[in-house]
């Protein structure tokens, strides 16, 4: 049976935005406090006006640590899980 490459499934974390660095769709970043979604290939920065970024999350305060880990948004923490082809947000 041959392999069938699905390609990227669920989000890639990337950490902090690095300006000059490209981005592709499904990676994670952390900008202005911000979890942001690539939605398409890019070297932009993440904001509200840029169609190439999707905001997930306001108030992140810590590092992306990745997905199944946790998210310290303003005084709460936050736990991302990737199941069933969905990233689920919920109190830790």
């Amino acid at each position: 049976m041959p392999d069938i490459n699905l390609g990227r499934i669920g989000f890639v974390p990337r950490g902090d935005y690095q300006s000059g660095t490209s981005y592709t769709p499904l990676d994670a970043v952390r900008h202005g406090n911000r979890l942001w979604a690539c939605l398409t290939q890019t070297a932009t920065a993440p904001s509200s006006g840029n169609a190439a970024w999707k905001l997930l999350l306001e108030g992140v305060s810590n590092e992306l640590v990745g997905i199944g880990g946790s998210i310290d948004a303003a005084a709460n923490t936050l736990a991302l899980r990737y199941t069933d082809g969905r990233l689920k947000v919920s109190a830790a």
